[in-house]
C-alpha cells in the first residue's frame, strides 16, 4: 500500500472513531474533511499556545447573533470547555462546540501555526582534529543543527551519515551539550 492510500485509510478509521465517540459522548460531530483547508481562521479567539494545550481550535467567530464555534478533540479539558462557556454567557454570548479527529486538529494548527520553512545544508567533514578549518566546521555544523527542527534532527542526521557514508551516529551526552560524531572509515568525526 502506498504512503496517500496509508494515509488516507488512516483517516477513515480516526473520522470514523472520532464520530462514533461523539455518539457515546452525546457531543455533536464534524468531519472538517474539505473544508479544514478552505475554512476562513478565527484569529484572535485563543493563542496558538493554548490551542495546543487544550486540544481545541476556534472555527468560527461569534457575535451577539451567532454563537462561538470551537473544534475540540477528545483530549480538550472538560473543564476548559466549561470555561469558555461560562466567559461566553457573561459577556451575553453562547460558544458551541463540535467534536473532531486528531487528524483535523492536526491540519487546522499548521494552519494557525505554520511549521517554519528551514533549508538544511550538506555536512561537509575536512582537515585533522587539530586544524582550524575542523574546528571552523565544527562551530559552522552547530549552527545548521540548532536550526534544525527537532522532529527532524533524526532524520537530518541518518540523511548526512548515509551521505557521509557513515557507518555509526554517536550521540553522547555531556554535561551542557551532546556530542554527534559519525564514524567513517574507522575514525569518529566529532
Amino acid at each position: 500500500m502506498d504512503e496517500e492510500k496509508r494515509q488516507q485509510r488512516f483517516r477513515e478509521v480516526d473520522e470514523s472513531n472520532t464520530a462514533r465517540r461523539a455518539g457515546v459522548l452525546n457531543v455533536p460531530y464534524q468531519d472538517m474533511r474539505g473544508q479544514e483547508e478552505t475554512i476562513p481562521l478565527a484569529e484572535g479567539m485563543m493563542d496558538i499556545a493554548d490551542m495546543y494545550k487544550y486540544r481545541m481550535v476556534p472555527l468560527v467567530e461569534g457575535d451577539h447573533d451567532r454563537p462561538f464555534l470551537y473544534g475540540i478533540t477528545l483530549s480538550t479539558p472538560e473543564s476548559h470547555v466549561k470555561d469558555i462557556k461560562k466567559s461566553a454567557a457573561e459577556d451575553t454570548q453562547e460558544a458551541k462546540f463540535v467534536l473532531i479527529s486528531d487528524s483535523a486538529f492536526r491540519v487546522m494548527m499548521r494552519r494557525y501555526d505554520p511549521p517554519k520553512e528551514v533549508h538544511y545544508e550538506d555536512v561537509e567533514i575536512t582537515g585533522d582534529d587539530s586544524t582550524e578549518e575542523r574546528q571552523t566546521t565544527i562551530a559552522s555544523m552547530t549552527e545548521k543543527l540548532n536550526e534544525v527542527r527537532s522532529s527532524d534532527m533524526l532524520d537530518y542526521l541518518v540523511f548526512q551519515a548515509d551521505r557521509l557514508s557513515a557507518s555509526d551516529i554517536h550521540l553522547e551526552n555531556q554535561r551542557s551539550s551532546v556530542r554527534i560524531r559519525f564514524r567513517i572509515d574507522g575514525t569518529l568525526h566529532e
